[in-house]
């Protein structure tokens, strides 16, 4: 696909051989943010979040209760996923740019298709200033998203 057609074509190029590395380093950094965000949502909310509910299931003494701790787990998986942005203050901020970053993902996804559907053995010079766009539209974002963490101060 689209990640195969970027390795194929930075090999070879040398005229622009520092964009290429540019390019490769954006696709990094938006796969990095992506995969530590999935292991984000999967350990520290949706696994630590159960193990409490199981624990709490294996305590209840009514159905009642069960359900309360479900409920109650559904909604701190929510808040910790920044999708119920009434618990957690900066939480919709904070939504919009994972949303943001992941969409940046997606374009520049759709870029080096279009690109390897077009020119398949070079990168043309359109495509890179869609490349410079996409990253600083990233940049912005995930400096955004170190302001919405308590204490953050967009410090790297």
């Amino acid at each position: 696909g689209s990640w195969w057609f970027l390795a194929s074509t930075s090999y070879g190029m040398r005229k622009s051989g520092g964009e290429m590395r540019r390019l490769a380093a954006l696709r990094q950094g938006l796969h990095h943010f992506a995969s530590t965000l999935h292991r984000y949502l999967l350990v520290a909310v949706v696994a630590a979040e159960f193990q409490r509910l199981e624990e709490k299931v294996r305590s209840a003494s009514s159905l009642e209760e069960i359900f309360m701790a479900h409920r109650a787990c559904l909604g701190h998986c929510l808040a910790k996923a920044f999708l119920d942005t009434s618990r957690l203050e900066g939480a919709q901020d904070a939504l919009a740019a994972v949303v943001g970053i992941l969409d940046q993902a997606l374009q520049l996804q759709c870029l080096l298709e279009e690109v390897a559907a077009h020119a398949p053995r070079s990168f043309p010079a359109w495509a890179y200033s869609r490349v410079h766009s996409i990253h600083g539209v990233f940049l912005d974002l995930r400096r955004s998203l170190q302001l919405c963490r308590p204490g953050g101060d967009g410090g790297d």
